[in-house]
């Protein structure tokens, strides 16, 4: 998953993919230099689910690039 400037959606995007039934979910998160309040709820969520994500706060390489590194 990457992010960017995401915070507002993060909460919910990231509870309905732990929420998932019948399955065992790993969350990648690769943060692509957000400015808004991203990072600090992705560690929070990373601190709440540490055995389901691993977050990557990188520098801003867009979008495309962010998905392929």
């Amino acid at each position: 998953m990457s992010t960017y400037n995401g915070a507002a959606y993060l909460d919910e995007q990231v509870e309905s993919l732990i929420n998932q039934k019948d399955v065992e979910v790993q969350i990648l998160i690769r943060d692509d230099g957000s400015t808004d309040d991203t990072v600090a709820k992705l560690i929070t969520l990373e601190q709440r689910y540490p055995k389901q994500i691993r977050l990557c706060p990188e520098s801003n390489v867009g979008v495309i690039a962010s998905f392929l590194i």
